[in-house]
């Protein structure tokens, strides 16, 4: 049980990124009155489907090339060399650095993007070097105290007397909140993520178990991770709906420092600055060791993992210029066109795995086909 509680924690903060702040807060100020309908189509792209994906690799031993295979021997090369992109420097890594910086520019209005996003980056390498830190210092310390701090924001925010703005009824709220749900990229990231724990678990069991034994043994911190992720997107949805007056024109990365600025006025600042950073800065570390690691692989210079992993972290800080708007905009038109067919093929390998190998892939590529005539024809009309 204290494992599975250690490795749930560092799932959750692994998961809990850039988007995991901004994205459940703007589904409660959007949707209002009908943010509960919205927290629930959340729940499904935020936790169900990016933990179905995590299931899916670990029935492939912990291989996402195995997972990927699933959708044939192209989308074995190129899926994941496509979501590692989006996951790692030209994506979230710099989203989160962006969105860091916003909490702490909140805090201290002298912090410039620049020299903010150089000390952060600088840091992550140094964690990115030592990959077993990581789920320590995930499991152990930052995790915890970032639940902590969530969860302290979030209570206050239910016990302060404010009634959530009625707005217009919105008939597809739950529609609204599980297309949110596809720019938090954690489906993207679970199938990542899950090699990362699969391998981590895998060393701590006895080498006589089966895979199903090893299967068993990692369902456990799933749902330890699961629990926590969605008691967090529910209430921040909920604080969103309940303060959307207080966030009007505000900008996404500045959201979360507002609410909580606005709760807790003598110590919002600096508490939201801690929490934002955190955050952001366990989710970045693990993207970014992720992806320079499968870099280096493709390119078949393990040898030079410090060099790839400079590369990759430099341009991270380049990307991270764009700020949170810029990023998000060169990202969604892709997501909407990638994140359905993930789904589909996450939805396949786990209903059909081991079965029906050439159907499975023919579902996929008529996925693939209908998505890009549904975007192409969208994109003719604007």
């Amino acid at each position: 049980m204290k494992s599975a509680l250690f490795y749930g924690f560092a799932i959750f903060a692994m998961f809990f990124g850039s988007g995991n702040i901004i994205f459940p807060l703007q589904v409660g100020i959007l949707l209002k009155g009908e943010w509960l309908f919205g927290a629930f189509g959340l729940l499904i792209t935020g936790v169900l489907l990016p933990f179905l994906g995590m299931f899916a690799v670990k029935m492939h031993k912990g291989s996402y090339e195995s997972f990927f295979g699933e959708g044939g021997k192209i989308a074995r090369k190129v899926l994941p060399l496509i979501t590692l992109s989006l996951l790692g420097s030209i994506g979230v890594v710099p989203r989160c650095v962006a969105v860091a910086h916003g909490a702490m520019k909140y805090a201290f209005s002298d912090i410039e993007l620049s020299s903010f996003s150089a000390i952060f980056c600088i840091l992550m390498f140094l964690f990115c070097i030592k990959e077993r830190w990581l789920l320590s210092m995930l499991g152990k310390w930052m995790s915890p105290m970032l639940f902590v701090l969530l969860a302290s924001v979030i209570l206050i925010g239910l016990m302060k007397e404010e009634d959530i703005v009625l707005s217009d009824v919105y008939p597809d709220a739950f529609n609204q909140g599980f297309i949110i749900g596809y720019h938090t990229m954690d489906l993207l990231a679970a199938f990542f993520f899950s090699t990362l724990i699969f391998n981590q678990i895998k060393d701590t069991i006895p080498p006589l178990a089966g895979a199903k034994e090893i299967i068993r043994i990692a369902i456990f911190p799933m749902l330890c991770g699961a629990m926590i992720l969605s008691f967090v997107y529910i209430g921040l949805v909920f604080l969103g709906a309940k303060y959307s007056n207080v966030v009007q024109d505000v900008a996404p990365e500045f959201l979360l420092a507002t609410v909580v600025n606005y709760i807790v006025p003598d110590y919002g600042k600096v508490v939201v600055g801690v929490i934002v950073t955190l955050s952001c800065f366990t989710t970045a570390v693990a993207l970014n060791s992720i992806y320079a690691r499968y870099l280096s692989s493709i390119l078949k210079i393990a040898k030079s993992f410090h060099g790839v992993l400079f590369f990759t972290t430099f341009t991270s800080f380049a990307f991270s210029q764009m700020n949170f708007e810029g990023i998000s905009n060169f990202l969604n038109p892709i997501l909407e066109m990638i994140y359905p067919n993930l789904i589909v093929l996450t939805l396949l390998s786990v209903i059909m795995h081991g079965k029906y190998y050439h159907f499975r892939i023919f579902i996929f590529y008529i996925s693939v086909l209908i998505t890009c005539l549904k975007h192409f024809k969208f994109s003719s009309l604007t």
